[in-house]
């Protein structure tokens, strides 16, 4: 497997392959959320429900909403939590990336680890994003364990750290203005 840096994990993105990688708490396992093939390579691997969506991880508040509906209210909570490792359920606004959508909604977070934040920079664009698992499997917590369990030929690994959270991010319903997770 290939480890690689953020530069060229974010060449690896372009190239529509897939990456595991660190988050604020947990190893993720992502792609270029505008290509529907890798998106389906994410699925196979993680054997996940495809009624079953993937967090987009996204470089910006500001990019957030060409895709998203976001009112003057909703743009004063986002700013108290983004950057940071709270996902929110935010109302489509547009068909981009609309196969990633349930009911109309995406879960959607503007990271501020470090690692994330420099990949997305260099990346320029959003990445789906979900943790490096079976689906509905225990999460797998050393990074080798990871790297031999997704050994395969498209997928390399961004050899940065991970974040101090103990668990997966917390996902805020905006709408409902309730914790869902």
């Amino acid at each position: 497997m290939y480890h690689l840096n953020a530069e060229d994990s974010a060449n690896w993105l372009a190239e529509n392959k897939i990456l595991l990688h660190p988050t604020e708490g947990v190893w993720g396992i992502g792609c270029n959320a505008k290509n529907n093939t890798a998106i389906e390579r994410v699925f196979d691997l993680k054997k996940r429900d495809r009624s079953k969506k993937f967090i987009l991880l996204s470089p910006s508040l500001d990019s957030v909403k060409e895709f998203c509906l976001v009112s003057k209210e909703d743009i004063k909570i986002l700013e108290k939590k983004w950057p940071g490792p709270t996902t929110f359920l935010l109302e489509r606004g547009s068909d981009k990336y609309k196969e990633l959508s349930y009911l109309n909604r995406h879960a959607v977070r503007v990271s501020a680890h470090k690692p994330i934040v420099d990949l997305l920079g260099l990346f320029g664009s959003e990445i789906v994003s979900t943790s490096a698992n079976i689906s509905g499997g225990n999460e797998i917590k050393n990074k080798d364990d990871i790297v031999s369990f997704f050994n395969y030929e498209d997928v390399a690994i961004f050899d940065g750290n991970l974040g101090n959270l103990k668990k997966p991010t917390r996902i805020f319903d905006l709408k409902l203005k309730k914790n869902i997770r």
